[in-house]
């Protein structure tokens, strides 16, 4: 009997609640990713002297809205409060209504590890920028504004983040 109960939960959880034209599915996921990188570049050009300054931990934290230990930071708690919404939106795009409350979480789950993933990036990313202008350029044409003014002022001109670079000059060494 429970292995009757087990496979149609598994059957409930893959299958696809509607059928969408490859079009819709396009536009959703463009939407999406349109709404995530808005507010993952707006957070982070909001808190970056913070978050460059902080562990890669703190940022894990305020997205999730929890600390092991202790209480989170003032900004932590902003930093969460902004990405609450976020998170509502998504799920109402991916229709969550028709997902069960393991589904909900598991989708959650990840939008919140995206959200991680991408700062964490953007982060290690100036880090690096930062080095480099410290410490030389690696044979690269010296640059007269710092990374971090540069990131900034890109992030104004285009409106969007621009991580990765679509060039490969991401300042990643590579192996």
């Amino acid at each position: 009997m429970k292995g009757v109960m087990m496979i149609r939960a598994l059957m409930n959880f893959f299958k696809t609640p509607k059928k969408h034209e490859p079009f819709e599915m396009v536009k959703m996921s463009k939407s999406i990713e349109q709404i995530i990188e808005k507010n993952v570049t707006s957070l982070f050009k909001k808190h970056m002297k913070t978050l460059i300054n902080e562990e890669n931990d703190y940022i894990v934290f305020a997205v999730w809205g929890a600390k092991i230990d202790g209480t989170l930071s003032d900004e932590q708690k902003e930093i969460n409060t902004s990405i609450r919404p976020v998170i509502k939106e998504l799920l109402s795009i991916l229709e969550s209504d028709t997902l069960n409350e393991s589904q909900k979480y598991a989708v959650e789950y990840l939008i919140r590890g995206l959200f991680i993933s991408k700062i964490i990036y953007m982060i290690e990313f100036i880090k690096n920028k930062i080095y480099e202008a410290e410490n030389g350029n690696s044979g690269k044409k010296p640059k007269s504004k710092s990374p971090v003014d540069e990131l900034l002022e890109n992030l104004n001109k285009n409106n969007t983040s621009n991580f990765p670079p679509k060039d490969g000059n991401d300042g990643f060494k590579r192996w």
